[in-house]
């Protein structure tokens, strides 16, 4: 596991002071092949393939803001947001991406059911260009434990 701790100043920093960053980076040192950007309060887990996503955690006052591309959600519990990091890591998670020309304007979390996949959250942009010509990518990160 490759860890890059910087600050705001791009300086190095020590160990994180925030419990889900500490809790989290716990968790992923099951997965040496990643690359993680930590800041403080911050986590950065860039794609480590083309055709992926890339996932941020926030940790604030209120909770974990969790990022998987343009998808976000505002999580209370760390034990809820660390199942969700791993999810997005894995195989049984993707990203639904719509777009208008080249332009995301929505994001849908779909989890493999089976055979088939079934979208369980999902946030689109108010403003969009519906006269663009539509199409959706799907994105999939393949992170595999090496526990």
């Amino acid at each position: 596991m490759a860890i890059r701790a910087i600050d705001s100043a791009g300086k190095g920093v020590g160990p994180p002071r925030w419990p889900f960053t500490e809790a989290l980076l716990t968790r992923l040192r099951a997965f040496p092949q990643l690359e993680i950007w930590r800041e403080e309060g911050r986590i950065e887990i860039p794609p480590s393939h083309e055709g992926g996503f890339p996932i941020v955690s926030e940790e604030g006052v209120g909770g974990i803001t969790l990022h998987l591309e343009g998808w976000f959600a505002h999580i209370g519990v760390i034990a809820e947001a660390e199942e969700w990091v791993l999810f997005a890591l894995s195989r049984e998670c993707r990203l639904r991406v719509e777009l208008r020309g080249a332009r995301a304007y929505a994001w849908t979390v779909e989890e493999r059911d089976g055979a088939a996949w079934k979208a369980i959250a999902g946030v689109r942009r108010r403003c969009w260009a519906f006269w663009r010509r539509a199409t959706v990518v799907y994105l999939q990160n393949d992170a595999q434990s090496a526990a």
